[in-house]
C-alpha cells in the first residue's frame, strides 16, 4: 500500500506525466488509442503510468492469456512452469493467424528460392554446412530477436516440449485459417498456424501443416536442425529434424532479463597460409575463452575483443569461441588456402594457370576455358547453369525452364554455386566471372583480334604485360555449331536485370572488340574462369 507521501509524490508527477503520455498518444495513436493499459474497464492515473512505462521499457513481461487488442504482438502467458512465455503471432505477421516470414535456418532475410545454392551458411551444397553453435537464440542468426528487439527469441527444442507437455493442443479455424490453438493451464492460448514450408521455390502444405524452426542445431547431420510440426491427425504435433536451408516460419518466445549473447563479427573466414585475419567479438560479457580444433592448419590468440587467426597450411579447422560468464560459445569456421602463384603468361604446358592481368580487384583470369587443356582450345558448351555438355540446346530441354508455366528460375548470382560450371567442375578457387570483373577486363586491357596456334580470337593484355587468348569458340544452338572462329561468347554469372531468361556474357568478333551483351541462358556458350 502507498504512503501518504508516496501518494503526493505521485499526484504532484500526475501533470508531467499526462503531458508525456499525451505525446505518446498522438506519436502512437494506433498503438494506444484505447488507453485502458490494464484492460480493468477504466481509464485513470494507473493506465498513464503503465502508458509511460510501456512506452519507456516495452512490453510487459506478465503477458496476457490472450491478446487484448489488435495492436500485436503481445506477451502471452499460457501458465508454463518454466514461466516462458510466447508471442501471440509470428515474426513478419500482423495477426495471429497470419503465416508470416518464410525464413532458412539461421538467415534472416527471406528470399524467392530456398535450397542449398542460396543458404548462406554454406558453399552450394549441403556437406559444406557452417556450424552457427549449438543454440542461435539471441544471436545475429536469430531472426525473432533480430527483427522483435532483444526481449524475443526463437523458441528452444526444451521450451517447445514444454508447449506439448502443458498444453491442449486443438486443430481449428481462426478467420479462416487452420491450425492448432494450444490452451496452456492458466487458460491461456496462443494459435499456430499451418503455414506449410518452401522449398526450392515452392510453397508446400500450408493449410494443411505447419513447420517451425527452433533454436537448436542438430547434433548430426550438420545440416539439420529442429523444427516444430503440426498437423490435424488427433492434433498432432512433435519434433523433427530437417534441412536448414528450407524455409519455415517462427513463433518466438519472450525472455525475462535476457543476457547480452555472445555475438562474433563472422562465421567464416579464409585466409592465405601464412597471413593473418581478424574477427571481432562484438557482444558478450567481456570474459572469453578461445580453442582451435586442428592447430596444424591454423592458430588463434585473443587479443581483448579481437581474435586473430592465422594460415599454417591448407585445409580446414574451427576456431571456438567461449562466453566464460555464460557458458554459450560460438565458431568461426576457417578455411586456409594455399596461395596459388600467378603469372603473365603460362610458364608450361601444365594447363591451367593463374594469370595476373593487373587488375585493380585483383581479380585473375584463367589461362583457357572449362574443358580445354590449352589457351586455345574452345573446350565445352554450356547452358547456364548447367554443368554438363549435351547432344542438343533447346529452351525445352533446358534444366531451369519450366515448359507447363512458361518460366525459368531464378538462380540468382550462380558464382561459387552448384550452378558455376567452372566452380564445380575446377574446384578451389575457380569460378565463372561476374559482370563488374567482365567491365573490369574490358576497362583496363587492351583487346586484339589474332590468332594462336592458327586458331582464331581475342587477346586481352592487362597493364602489366599479362595476356589471356580468348579463342573465338562460337556457341551451340539446337544440334547445331554456330560461327565458330568467327565469334566469341562467354557466359557470366549475371542475370539480365531487364530480363530474366537473359544473361549478361562476354561478346567479340573481328569486327568488334570485346563487349558485353545479353544472350538466351538455354544456348551453349564457353566458359572462361576467374580466381579472386
Amino acid at each position: 500500500m502507498q504512503t501518504v507521501n508516496q501518494t503526493y509524490a505521485l499526484m504532484k508527477k500526475i501533470p508531467a506525466l499526462l503531458a508525456f503520455a499525451l505525446v505518446a498518444f498522438t506519436a502512437n495513436a494506433q498503438s494506444y488509442l484505447n488507453g485502458d493499459m490494464n484492460h480493468d474497464g477504466d481509464k485513470n492515473i494507473t493506465d498513464v503510468v503503465l502508458l509511460v512505462d510501456e512506452i519507456l521499457h516495452g512490453p510487459k513481461s506478465e503477458g496476457f492469456l490472450t491478446c487484448p487488442d489488435g495492436h500485436h504482438p503481445h506477451v502471452i502467458d499460457l501458465g508454463l512452469p518454466s514461466g516462458t512465455k510466447w508471442a501471440c503471432c509470428n515474426v513478419d505477421a500482423s495477426a495471429p493467424e497470419g503465416y508470416g516470414g518464410y525464413y532458412a535456418w539461421g538467415e534472416t532475410k527471406e528470399k524467392n528460392i530456398y535450397d542449398w545454392s542460396t543458404y548462406i551458411h554454406c558453399d552450394g551444397d549441403k556437406e559444406s554446412c557452417l556450424h552457427l553453435g549449438g543454440n542461435i537464440a539471441g544471436t545475429p542468426y536469430d531472426v525473432a530477436h533480430l527483427k522483435m528487439g532483444s526481449a524475443w527469441q526463437m523458441p528452444s527444442p526444451d521450451q517447445g516440449e514444454e508447449l506439448l507437455d502443458y498444453c491442449t493442443p486443438e486443430w481449428t479455424t481462426v478467420n479462416g485459417v487452420n491450425g492448432i490453438m494450444f490452451t496452456g493451464p492458466n487458460g491461456g492460448s496462443i494459435f499456430l498456424p499451418a503455414t506449410g514450408i518452401r522449398i526450392n521455390n515452392e510453397l508446400r502444405e500450408s493449410g494443411d501443416f505447419g513447420y517451425y524452426w527452433m533454436s537448436t542445431h542438430y547434433p548430426s547431420p550438420s545440416y539439420f536442425a529442429f523444427y516444430f510440426f503440426i498437423g490435424p491427425y488427433g492434433t498432432h504435433s512433435f519434433w523433427g529434424n530437417t534441412s536448414r536451408s528450407s524455409g519455415m516460419c517462427v513463433r518466438p518466445v519472450f525472455v525475462e532479463n535476457a543476457q547480452r549473447p555472445l555475438v562474433l563479427s563472422a562465421s567464416k573466414v579464409k585466409v592465405y597460409d601464412g597471413e593473418s585475419t581478424t574477427v571481432e567479438i562484438a557482444s558478450g560479457s567481456g570474459s572469453y575463452m578461445i580453442g582451435c580444433s586442428d592447430k596444424k592448419v591454423a592458430t588463434a590468440s585473443l587479443s581483448g575483443t579481437t581474435i586473430s587467426i592465422t594460415g599454417v597450411a591448407a585445409g580446414s579447422t574451427v576456431v571456438s569461441v567461449t562466453d566464460a560468464t555464460t557458458g554459450n560459445s560460438q565458431f568461426v569456421n576457417v578455411t586456409v588456402v594455399a596461395k596459388e602463384k600467378s603469372y603473365l603468361a603460362c610458364p608450361d604446358a601444365h594447363h591451367p594457370h593463374l594469370i595476373d592481368l593487373g587488375m585493380p580487384s585483383g581479380t585473375k583470369w584463367a589461362c583457357c576455358n572449362v574443358g580445354a587443356d590449352k589457351p586455345e582450345s574452345y573446350g565445352g558448351y554450356y547452358a547456364w547453369g548447367e554443368t554438363e555438355e549435351k547432344d542438343v540446346y533447346t529452351v525445352d530441354n533446358y534444366l531451369y525452364y519450366d515448359s507447363s508455366s512458361k518460366t525459368y528460375l531464378d538462380l540468382g548470382d550462380i558464382a561459387g554455386t552448384q550452378y558455376d560450371v567452372a566452380h564445380m567442375n575446377w574446384s578451389g578457387s575457380w569460378q565463372m566471372p561476374n559482370i563488374d570483373q567482365i567491365q573490369e577486363l574490358l576497362i583496363y586491357c587492351s583487346n586484339e583480334w589474332t590468332t594462336l596456334n592458327g586458331v582464331y580470337g581475342l587477346k586481352c593484355t592487362g597493364l602489366n604485360g599479362g595476356a589471356i587468348f580468348l579463342p573465338a569458340a562460337g556457341f551451340r544452338k539446337y544440334e547445331n555449331f554456330g560461327d565458330v572462329g568467327n565469334y566469341g561468347n562467354y557466359w557470366s554469372t549475371t542475370t539480365n536485370p531487364e530480363d530474366l531468361k537473359q544473361i549478361m556474357s562476354i561478346y567479340f568478333s573481328s569486327l568488334s572488340s570485346m563487349w558485353y551483351y545479353a544472350r538466351s541462358r538455354w544456348m551453349g556458350y564457353s566458359v572462361r574462369p576467374i580466381s579472386k
